[in-house]
């Protein structure tokens, strides 16, 4: 009996590594992990660290109010929480912020401030303040880090009311602002008076440069790209689009006749024509960031929806597993430890393909990148401009295919969701495996695909 108590208990931390190596092939459902309190119908405020009293609460809500009526639908969030988990706090309050979608959703207007009581890498706890892309190059953005300063002392002695009060009433004078508006009543003050008018000096902290996702994502890389192209392949580019210009010059001069013929109005086009390619030539790094900055906005717009509908619970799936398998025989035992075996080994070579598409994208993304100079090059040219156009196709081509990921993803969250271990454990094992198959062969096909909407070759 104890050895078959043993050999099972193998079997479920078999079983259990299995369940988890599937779920870390999701990463849309790994960022579901984030245990976040519900936010009621109609409020902003969410005490979930039972930090707050009621009156403070009241005052968010009428500062909210205000807010919203004055500034395009404007909201202020304010959540507290006793711990993160494993997330950080920036990413707690990212995922917090996009999921309850605070402020206008055409404004993209919101502001959260995450107080967060037990922190990993703080003793006394740690505080965050994010906003939406509606702040973005304001005022509120380049304040955004004084502005949760304000409420560093009152954080730190525990005096939580007041660190949002000041913090949330600091941050509406400054919305307020941007929208060149004024709100009533008075500046709530960390000792709870209300009577002064003004606001305390916030000292502006020097304007930033916000950086795109791809600027964020390997710094090294994007710099070292973004010198050879700026540094090399912009002057081939620049070459190219001379040799480009003075042949539809000769074109131009020949077809009219050898200048009998010939306007001086389309010398003035031609100069026009110049001038736009060196615009386009100059700027290529610029247009290309644009794009992947596009593509980029509407995976987050698509995460929310995904992520929201794709959590995995670990513990569900395994609930009873150990017990179950304590009721089979030895024989059903060895030959489900078997069965284990192999869908683990299959499951890692599995992961190792996911993974190469994923590098391979980002790749060809980092290459796509580098010379994009040399074919927009040729885009205002009549016979070579179909280089350039399928540049271009091919780069929203790539941009769509994180997407696509996006929903491959998702979806395969969703059926591993479906797969329920109560009373056939192997079949589960075996759907699992099925599902991660069906998943790496969607995931290799979402670049032909995306070419394909695009009519990229």
């Amino acid at each position: 009996m104890k050895t078959m108590k043993t050999l099972s208990r193998r079997i479920a931390a078999l079983l259990l590594v299995v369940t988890v190596g599937i779920t870390a092939l999701a990463p849309a459902a790994s960022a579901s992990s984030i245990q976040l309190p519900s936010l009621p119908k109609d409020q902003c405020v969410v005490d979930d660290a039972g930090v707050l009293s009621d009156s403070t609460t009241s005052e968010l809500e009428t500062l909210n109010a205000q807010l919203s009526s004055s500034c395009d639908g404007a909201q202020i969030g304010v959540l507290t929480v006793d711990y993160t988990g494993s997330a950080t706090t920036e990413d707690y309050a990212t995922e917090a912020f996009n999921t309850w979608g605070i402020g206008s959703s055409s404004k993209n207007n919101g502001i959260l401030i995450l107080l967060v009581m037990q922190s990993d890498q703080y003793a006394d706890g740690d505080h965050y303040l994010t906003y939406g892309d509606g702040f973005r190059s304001t005022m509120l953005a380049d304040q955004a880090s004084s502005l949760v300063q304000t409420m560093e002392d009152d954080f730190a002695a525990k005096k939580y009311d007041a660190a949002v009060l000041t913090c949330a009433t600091n941050v509406a004078n400054t919305v307020a602002e941007v929208y060149g508006v004024t709100l009533s009543g008075g500046t709530i003050y960390s000792d709870g008076s209300d009577t002064q008018t003004t606001r305390p000096s916030v000292e502006p902290v020097p304007p930033q440069k916000h950086y795109s996702i791809w600027e964020n994502f390997i710094g090294g890389i994007f710099s070292m790209l973004q010198n050879l192209s700026e540094t090399v392949i912009v002057p081939i580019a620049a070459a190219i689009l001379a040799l480009v210009m003075c042949y539809e010059l000769i074109d131009m001069i020949v077809e009219k006749n050898n200048m009998h013929d010939f306007d001086s109005s389309m010398f003035f086009r031609w100069i026009f024509k110049s001038a736009f390619a060196i615009l386009i030539v100059t700027n290529t790094w610029n247009i290309v960031m644009g794009i992947f900055d596009v593509g980029q906005s509407v995976v987050n717009s698509s995460a929310g929806v995904i992520i929201g509908n794709t959590s995995i619970d670990i513990s569900s799936v395994i609930t009873d597993m150990e017990a179950q398998l304590e009721a089979l025989g030895t024989g059903e035992l060895f030959g489900l430890w078997f069965q284990s075996l192999f869908v683990g080994l299959t499951m890692n070579a599995l992961s190792i393909c996911i993974m190469l598409v994923i590098y391979g994208r980002m790749i060809e993304v980092y290459l796509t990148t580098s010379v994009g100079p040399i074919p927009l090059a040729t885009m205002t040219n009549r016979d070579w401009s179909h280089t350039g156009q399928n540049y271009l196709k091919s780069l929203f081509a790539l941009a769509f295919q994180a997407f696509l990921i996006m929903v491959c993803v998702g979806i395969y969250s969703v059926l591993v969701q479906s797969i329920a271990t109560d009373g056939n454990i192997s079949g589960a094992i075996w759907a699992c495996m099925g599902y991660t198959v069906l998943l790496c062969f969607a995931l290799f096909k979402t670049g032909s695909l995306s070419k394909s909407l695009f009519g990229a070759h």
